[in-house]
């Protein structure tokens, strides 16, 4: 009669690893990455209503995204001026001080991208 000793041959290591590419396959998530995913959920909500309550800016902030991961915030949109950029990256910088912060918001006035009308180019 054969006894377990209780350890790990190599089949099982072997069917360990195939499970976890199953799960992984086919959303079955484990609890690190759910964990991950509440941690980036919660950070791209808290720094989405730092922006909305940055007075007097908010209103400027309501069209920039913003997608966590573990290491950064990546900010999208756009803003009429460098300055509010600007206060953008420094208040989330503020709050989240361990979080890197890409900031990809562009800046459009109401004539475009450019501040430079086609009327004031030298000739």
């Amino acid at each position: 009669m054969a006894t377990s000793t209780g350890r790990t041959g190599p089949n099982q290591r072997s069917e360990t690893k195939v499970s976890s590419e199953i799960n992984r396959v086919f959303g079955h998530r484990s609890a690190e990455d759910q964990m991950r995913e509440t941690f980036c959920e919660l950070l791209e909500r808290s720094a989405v209503e730092t922006l909305r309550s940055e007075q007097p800016y908010a209103h400027f902030f309501r069209e920039v995204k913003v997608v966590a991961d573990e290491e950064r915030l990546i900010l999208t949109g756009r803003v009429p001026s460098f300055y509010l950029k600007s206060v953008l990256q420094n208040r989330l910088s503020q709050v989240f001080p361990s979080i890197q912060i890409d900031n990809r918001v562009m800046v459009v006035n109401v004539q475009g991208i450019s501040s430079v009308n086609d009327g004031d180019a030298c000739e």
